[in-house]
């Protein structure tokens, strides 16, 4: 998702913030399912560099989660499409 549209939906709440814990369940609050993943690096090293990357999003989307990405940049961004996209995942471009 583009960096403005994100801003955009983000401005729809008074105020938005990210929290480990759990909250209680009350009007303006959302408690999302997600994990905290194993080291998903890329290891130049390595003959496969991203295979722990796309053996966590295939064990994932396996279980039927779905998995969400967030690139510092559009070169990032593209660079991961492009791993992804060789590994035969299928991508949602934001």
């Amino acid at each position: 998702m583009p960096i403005n549209e994100l801003f955009g939906a983000i401005k729809q709440w008074p105020r938005a913030s990210l929290s480990s814990k759990v909250l209680e369940e009350k009007q303006g609050s959302t408690n999302l399912q997600c994990e905290k993943l194993d080291d998903i690096a890329i290891n130049s090293q390595k003959k496969v560099p991203a295979e722990r990357l796309i053996k966590t999003v295939n064990q994932a989307t396996d279980n039927g989660a779905k998995v969400l990405f967030c690139a510092e940049t559009q070169g990032r961004r593209e660079g991961l499409i492009t791993v992804l996209a060789k590994a035969g995942n299928k991508t949602n471009n934001c």
